[in-house]
């Protein structure tokens, strides 16, 4: 996962492209994951606690394999 990016550097290979996302603000140590940027849902899977990072914006990221 690269963050901050939406191009994959050369040699790679682009698998998806999203927005970073985070546990809430009040979990203690947080980790970041790249979240699709047309995620599915899961019918009956519950509530998702993941939130985009706080930020100003939307931060970008890519998921990218060699």
């Amino acid at each position: 996962m690269i963050p901050t990016r939406k191009q994959f550097p050369g040699g790679w290979t682009r698998e998806y492209g999203g927005y970073l996302t985070t546990s809430h603000h009040q979990h203690h140590r947080a980790t970041f994951y790249c979240m699709d940027e047309a995620p599915e849902v899961i019918e009956g899977a519950g509530g998702d606690e993941n939130v985009l990072s706080e930020s100003p914006c939307a931060l970008t990221c890519i998921v990218c394999t060699k």
